[in-house]
């Protein structure tokens, strides 16, 4: 209730109870003293209502105005909005828009975006009474005080990654990120490392053997392997006090302990978000191309239990390159249009001046392709006239596709990792040192990158993890944030342009 009808409520209690008192005899007078006093209880109990009432409605209304600046880019007008209620206001979902609008300010990039644990206390340290009050040492979020407080540790990593055999190329990928970031900072950071070949480990044997040498090495944390099948055995043969960050997706992540991650690029992962983001611009039919490929199939089965079966229309395999036009023009429903013309022409007994036309109940179409395959995907959708239809692709197929065509994928949408996006200093070096590889093989330069900054703050990430609080890495893969026992990634979203690829928009 608001406070002026929390009046009128009071006004009407003391109307009704003068309007009982017919006399002024002693017992009635005292009657009156009786219910004067139950009047004033009752406007006192119903004005500190009022006032609860008036600053949850106060709190409403801040925080629906704070979420509008984070919207417009407006980090620091957010947090000084959210600290206004701080003190009544300090739940989950205020923590969340706190952090929200911080990586929106310089001084959150800067420190989200710091390579060591050393650094980034440095910067918080130094943002403390800042002059806009971004930040403010008595009502700092348990995460940013655990940042400041949490003692820093020499860290012995173990890499346990794939160095020789089909997954060499990631394997060694990684590693050069990773030690592309590990020498950059030397000086700062308390990591040490050792490597281990992940090709030597085959049977459980080999894995207690491991753990062996983990414990003889003094090892804190291990990372790594990348095989969903090796990881599977390790989780076993680890001790249970060992740190952990598995490189791809357990079967069941809530199976791992404390100090225990998956750090995962699925393609799972990226066609959730892609399908949410669908859902968000409010597609309602949407139709998908898929290969054979084992990712491919995972992702389209990933869209269809995101948008459910009422939003993708269909899901059409496309095995054979040869093949692509026809199945492109069948699932686009132009067969039907040429029968439809041939039975004119039938009827009219002549020729007519007409095309077949392709479905026009289209919102969105969603390419689960390589790049080999959307070469000859997309001219058939632009021969069918297909090509004003919204369209969405993967990461991969877009980095598998040369520069040189992509004027054929002008805006098309997908998900990408800050790292393909800009040229920072660690890309420049490892491309430097190491040259240049494959596009997909790139992108675990970018993750060896992250594992090297959550090794250095890997105290942090146990104590966020313990404590149920939220921590934040501007990551060359993402934007990494804990989550339990995973560590998720939001990837930027992007468009295709004829003059390359940038990002569709900074704020989300």
């Amino acid at each position: 209730m608001t406070q002026a009808k929390l009046a009128q409520a009071a006004l009407l209690v003391a109307i009704v109870a003068v309007s009982g008192c017919e006399s002024t005899t002693p017992d009635t007078n005292e009657r009156a003293a009786s219910t004067r006093q139950a009047q004033a209880h009752t406007s006192k109990d119903l004005s500190a209502k009022g006032s609860e009432a008036s600053a949850s409605v106060a709190g409403a209304l801040t925080v629906g105005r704070a979420q509008s600046h984070i919207e417009q880019g407006q980090g620091a007008q957010a947090i000084l909005a959210l600290e206004s209620i701080a003190d009544q206001v300090r739940d989950q979902a205020w923590r969340d828009l706190y952090w929200r609008a911080l990586l929106l300010t310089p001084q959150g990039k800067q420190m989200t975006s710091a390579d060591t644990l050393s650094e980034q206390q440095r910067i918080l340290q130094a943002a403390l009474g800042d002059t806009l009050n971004v930040f403010d040492e008595a009502r700092l979020p348990k995460s940013l005080r655990a940042i400041l407080e949490v003692v820093k540790t020499p860290i012995r990593a173990a890499l346990v990654l794939p160095l020789d055999g089909p997954l060499e190329a990631f394997g060694n990928a990684f590693l050069e990120g990773f030690t592309t970031a590990w020498y950059a900072n030397a000086e700062g950071t308390s990591v040490s490392f050792t490597l281990y070949d992940a090709d030597t480990l085959h049977e459980e044997a080999d894995f207690l053997r491991l753990a062996s040498e983990f414990a003889a090495d003094r090892i804190d944390l291990v990372i790594g392997p990348v095989s969903r099948s090796k990881l599977a055995i390790m989780q076993g043969a680890l001790p249970r006090d060992l740190g952990w960050i598995a490189l791809n997706r357990l079967a069941d992540a809530n199976t791992l302990r404390e100090g225990q991650f998956a750090f995962e690029l699925s393609t799972e992962d990226e066609i959730e978000a892609l399908a949410k983001r669908i859902r968000a611009e409010n597609a309602s039919r949407v139709l998908a191309y898929y290969s054979p490929a084992s990712w491919s199939m995972r992702a389209v089965d990933t869209l269809q239990a995101v948008l459910g079966p009422e939003r993708l229309i269909g899901r059409v395999e496309l095995s054979d390159a040869a093949k692509v036009p026809e199945e492109v023009g069948l699932s686009l429903l132009v067969d039907g249009s040429q029968a439809r013309i041939r039975s004119i022409r039938r009827l009219l007994q002549g020729d007519i001046d007409t095309k077949a036309r392709r479905r026009q109940d289209l919102d969105a179409i969603v390419m689960l392709v390589d790049g080999n395959l959307a070469q000859t995907v997309v001219p058939a959708l632009r021969f069918h006239d297909a090509g004003d239809v919204r369209m969405f692709a993967t990461s991969r197929m877009i980095r598998e596709v040369p520069e040189d065509d992509y004027g054929t994928l002008e805006g098309t949408a997908f998900f990408d990792l800050p790292w393909n996006l800009s040229e920072s200093e660690f890309k420049r070096q490892a491309r430097s040192e190491f040259g240049e590889v494959a596009p997909l093989t790139e992108t675990f330069r970018a993750i060896g990158v992250d594992c090297f900054r959550l090794a250095d703050r890997f105290n942090v990430l146990r104590l966020m993890q313990r404590e149920g609080l939220l921590d934040v890495v501007q990551g060359a893969s993402g934007t990494l944030h804990t989550s339990g026992t995973e560590i998720k990634r939001q990837l930027v979203w992007s468009q295709v342009r004829s003059s390359g690829i940038e990002a569709a928009d900074a704020h989300r």
